[in-house]
């Protein structure tokens, strides 16, 4: 091992990785080679990710539980420096370690604690202006804090828990570590829990209510960024889509949500407000406020809207559910039509088809809203 590293620093453009293509031929030595270090105290941080990255898919679970065991061995300084690949062998080789046997459960959730201590320290500013809401989402799939906080969620998936039934007594207090921490590294975590929110709240509407809802409010620094990883989740349950309602309708008034996230968002009202009309669990969405939101929104969301219309008409009973339900919801002020917006709703009329009444509100409002 000190053969195969010394050789790759030296004379690294002609030897090329030799420590990785050992790591990938042959990782329980090479494990054995770093324990022999570490004993002397040396925890040579590029070896150790090396081996780390190489055994995301090389190894059996017996190496993985050693590759645990020397991590919770280790000390915090030396494993900061590796600490990304660290968490991407954990996220990794989850099921491996987190074994149907009594002894993994504990293993694994230490070593969560012990890379969290690491993830969950930073101190840093929410709100750098170089780094757009936009990368903020993709962050939290790739940074450690979010991927402790995904890890958190596929654990909590893998032991499906029924409807209520709470986050269990390993899970909770790890979630509530997460979902508070400060600075970035928090906020990561919090957005990577807003992406799976409806699950979230299916499981333990309680533990939501207190550590993730209140965030939503336009009133909180965490607000743009949540509801952007919102759009990419389920609508869950009437509750969820009520206690949200407020800043929800709020949302169609800002301008700096990114148009793809709209998307996403506009995709909720639409279904929320049929649901209401068809007085289906409970979802509390008058026409009235999605017509209003519809109409502060960019032209962009309509367009989306439109577009949802559309491809909602070949699925929706037009004359009993679709076709009264836009009626009621669609703007007709005349500095709202745009060409997207009509050329979608032209594609619903041709998707209905004789489905339109010859004469009637639904026809009329048709005419009228794609009329320049």
């Amino acid at each position: 091992m000190q053969e195969a590293t010394r050789l790759q620093a030296e004379q690294y453009f002609a030897q090329g990785d030799l420590w990785s293509v050992l790591c990938q031929a042959d990782p329980d030595r090479a494990l054995r080679g770093l324990h022999a270090r570490a004993e002397t105290g040396d925890w040579d941080n590029h070896a150790w990710e090396g081996l780390l990255w190489a055994a995301h898919q090389k190894g059996e679970a017996q190496l993985q539980q050693e590759l645990a065991d020397a991590l919770l061995k280790a000390p915090n300084v030396a494993v900061e420096p590796f600490l990304a690949a660290a968490v991407a062998g954990l996220q990794q080789r989850r099921e491996v370690l987190w074994s149907s046997n009594q002894a993994g459960r504990p293993r694994y959730f230490t070593l969560w604690d012990k890379l969290a201590d690491l993830a969950y320290s930073g101190d840093e500013n929410n709100n750098d202006p170089q780094q757009s809401e936009e990368d903020l989402v993709n962050a939290s799939l790739n940074a450690p804090s979010g991927k402790l906080a995904w890890i958190l969620y596929s654990s909590l998936v893998a032991s499906e828990p029924k409807q209520g039934s709470g986050l269990d007594r390993d899970l909770a207090p790890r979630f509530t570590r997460a979902a508070d921490a400060k600075g970035k590294p928090g906020l990561l975590a919090r957005i990577l829990f807003a992406q799976y929110l409806a699950y979230l709240d299916w499981v333990d509407p309680g533990w939501t209510a207190e550590k993730l809802l209140p965030r939503f409010a336009w009133t909180d620094p965490d607000a743009a960024a949540l509801w952007q990883a919102r759009a990419f989740g389920h609508i869950g349950s009437a509750s969820l889509f009520n206690s949200l309602k407020p800043a929800f309708l709020q949302t169609f008034a800002r301008q700096d949500l990114p148009i793809k996230e709209s998307e996403g968002l506009v995709g909720h009202l639409l279904q929320a407000a049929l649901w209401h009309r068809q007085d289906e669990g409970g979802y509390n969405l008058k026409s009235a406020e999605a017509r209003t939101a519809l109409a502060i929104a960019r032209p962009e969301v309509r367009h989306h809207a439109a577009w949802h219309l559309w491809h909602w008409a070949a699925e929706e009973h037009w004359l009993t559910d679709l076709g009264p339900l836009f009626r009621e919801i669609w703007p007709l002020d005349a500095a709202l039509r745009e060409e997207g917006s009509s050329r979608n709703l032209v594609m619903m009329a041709f998707q209905v088809g004789a489905s339109f009444p010859r004469r009637g509100g639904c026809n009329r409002r048709l005419d009228r809203a794609l009329r320049a």
